[in-house]
């Protein structure tokens, strides 16, 4: 398990087409779009993060649902928020699973430093983060455990804590 004094809150991209339906997202990685129902989710989550410490850095995937995510907490927030490719999703193919493994876990180890960091991201790395904070290892039978779109994970201390935001 990461030793981490950081507390760190992460969530996923708002649902999509995709995500709601179960479909892989294929050639439309990097198009898919954010569905309009994951506005209030997603702005509620937002609402929740208005009143925790504000974070040293919040980061955002590159990839599009996650960056019209991390814009609508950003608006209700007034945190801006940094595109980070180090946490973009696990497309096989493009990487071993242990280079993904270990690129999740370097991002994590870097940003430990600080108090408080937010993360929005896909479920894989969602599930490397979990694995990571609270565990002594993540292997490909861990890269499902991740929560729907509208929950919020907080990491402290190596335990995790989960806030839905879904009606």
């Amino acid at each position: 398990m990461l030793k981490s004094n950081t507390t760190w809150y992460v969530f996923r991209h708002g649902v999509t087409y995709y995500s709601k339906f179960g479909i892989p997202y294929g050639v439309y990685q990097e198009k898919a779009t954010i569905l309009p129902e994951a506005i209030g989710p997603i702005t509620k989550l937002g609402e929740y993060l208005k009143e925790v410490e504000k974070p040293r850095y919040f980061f955002s995937s590159p990839l599009l649902r996650c960056r019209q995510t991390s814009k609508i907490v950003k608006d209700v927030t007034k945190v801006d928020y940094h595109s980070k490719k180090q946490i973009i999703e696990y497309m096989e193919g493009d990487e071993s699973f242990d280079e993904f493994s270990e690129r999740i876990k370097e991002f994590l180890e870097k940003y430990s430093k600080f108090q408080t960091m937010w993360v929005c991201t896909h479920g894989a790395g969602l599930a490397a983060i979990k694995s990571h904070l609270t565990k002594d290892r993540f292997g490909l039978f861990d890269l499902l455990d991740y929560p729907k779109p509208g929950v919020l994970w907080i990491f402290k201390d190596g335990q995790m804590t989960e806030k839905s935001f879904n009606d």
